[in-house]
């Protein structure tokens, strides 16, 4: 059966990755777990500032400007721990 496909030209050449292809397959899989990660961790951090009423008037929202919470005073403990 798989002499006759081979004559008739219906078989395709597959590639198997080698193992530094695959650590590059890795490589970028994580790269872009770490992009969605921080992405997601962004949205949660603005919307909770939001929600609190801390609105940055800034030009980009993710400077040192922003991120220094430190300088935030929450009204609630629990909302402080959070921070």
């Amino acid at each position: 059966m798989l002499a006759r496909l081979h004559r008739a030209g219906e078989l395709t050449a597959v590639y198997v990755p080698d193992s530094q292809d695959e650590a590059m397959r890795d490589l970028s899989r994580a790269r872009e777990d770490a992009v969605i990660a921080t992405r997601k961790a962004k949205q949660r951090l603005n919307s909770f500032l939001l929600k609190n009423g801390f609105i940055y008037s800034g030009r980009t929202k993710y400077t040192k400007a922003y991120l220094m919470i430190q300088c935030i005073h929450a009204p609630n403990f629990k909302e402080y721990i959070i921070l």
